[in-house]
């Protein structure tokens, strides 16, 4: 099945300058993420069950796994642990773009659901 990111409606966003899309299959999800470069991170860590990986494809994406910080650039893969406690924490000058990987599929960032975040703070 082929899927077109551009047909996908607008999934909520976290905060200003942040734009997403998700998609669900049977047993994980994809969301494309777009930041601008003046969007603000609160630092908050959460956590949640679900393993999740992501794919930087443009710019560079600040990212605090428990007490450490990466940068990730273009074609990095960051990995996090089911419950392991993470945030994205900035972008690089220009923005970025990326894809976040979720096992189990996060059906609670679909557009529409109002059962509740599976995040945890």
């Amino acid at each position: 099945m082929l899927i077109q990111w551009d047909d996908l409606p607008q999934g909520s966003a976290p905060r200003p300058g942040m734009s997403r899309k998700t998609v669900c299959g049977e047993q994980m999800s994809a969301m494309w993420v777009e930041t601008s470069p003046a969007t603000v991170f609160d630092g908050r860590l959460h956590h949640h069950p679900h393993e999740q990986m992501l794919l930087v494809i443009d710019g560079t994406v600040s990212v605090q796994i428990e007490d450490d910080v990466v940068h990730a650039e273009p074609g990095q893969l960051v990995y996090f642990r089911p419950m392991s406690r993470h945030a994205v924490v900035g972008v690089g000058p220009q923005g970025a773009r990326y894809y976040e990987l979720s096992a189990p599929a996060r059906i609670d960032q679909l557009p529409g659901w109002v059962a509740g975040s599976a995040l945890r703070y």
